[in-house]
């Protein structure tokens, strides 16, 4: 869109400052400019709310989280350093569940120590697991 100089008549951009014909400094109406300047830009300030399927995010943050793989609903959402931790821990927890249960099955010694492992790592799986699947519900409910 484009306005004519005052002086001249020369039409004259409208992110233009001066005449290109006479080099005279063109009057703004500063609300009219700053209307145009940012005319179909949107607006960066707003929050750009992303919206999730919430049953594909029950889903990962859920199923695959029994077998160890939790943070897969994090790393859904886009926030993928959370994801890689509670990754970690869901896999290094299920492994100690596994490796305990294994060494209490097959008796001996360290059947006895196994059984202190398997509860702490039993509740501290769970914990785990509570804490990432509301974490990932939470943000797809409140969007935040």
């Amino acid at each position: 869109m484009s306005d004519r100089c005052p002086y001249c008549g020369e039409l004259v951009p409208s992110y233009s400052l001066n005449c290109p014909k006479c080099y005279r400094a063109i009057p703004r109406d500063e609300k009219r400019q700053d209307q145009k300047a940012w005319e179909g830009v949107p607006d960066s300030r707003a929050p750009s709310v992303k919206t999730y399927n919430k049953y594909v995010v029950l889903f990962l943050a859920l199923i695959p989280s029994l077998f160890g793989f939790m943070g897969l609903a994090q790393m859904y959402q886009g926030r993928f350093q959370r994801g890689i931790k509670f990754l970690v821990a869901g896999l290094i927890l299920f492994a100690i569940i596994v490796l305990c249960s294994y060494a209490i099955f097959h008796g001996g010694f360290l059947a006895f120590l196994s059984i202190g492992f398997l509860f702490i790592g039993g509740v501290a799986f769970v914990i785990c697991y509570v804490v990432q699947a509301f974490d990932a519900y939470a943000r797809t409910i409140f969007r935040m």
